[in-house]
């Protein structure tokens, strides 16, 4: 089975910030962008079940502007709600066993395209 989510939105990494007293937290763009991820996943999953492990994924990221942000903190608010919205059961090594990412410039129409699917076992369960 596959699950393909598309969020019309300028990518938003996963970024940290500390405050006076030292504590580390989410920003607010990180924690709304995962909020609007979270809704499209649900949309996308739309009552199917959750894939079973492993899992795979093709990530297509086309951002307005690069600031330098690596895949992983691009791809983590994503992952998060995937899990969120029950595409996923959790994003761990061994339930996301790999996937591949292609990331483009597209000012007009910044997007993520993601496709989840179930991939053949691999005897390391």
């Amino acid at each position: 089975m596959t699950i393909t989510v598309t969020i019309p939105s300028q990518p938003v990494p996963a970024s940290v910030k500390r405050g006076r007293s030292g504590r580390v937290y989410r920003t607010a763009a990180y924690r709304s962008y995962k909020d609007v991820a979270i809704v499209y996943c649900k949309l996308a999953r739309r009552g199917r079940p959750t894939l079973k492990a492993p899992v795979g994924y093709n990530l297509k990221i086309y951002a307005a502007s690069f600031r330098g942000d690596g895949v992983d903190n691009v791809q983590k608010p994503i992952m998060d709600a995937a899990k969120r919205a029950g595409i996923i059961k959790d994003d761990n090594m061994k339930q996301l066993r790999g996937g591949t990412w292609f990331a483009e410039r597209d000012r007009k129409n910044p997007r993520v395209e993601i496709e989840f699917y179930e991939i053949g076992r691999t005897g390391m369960e």
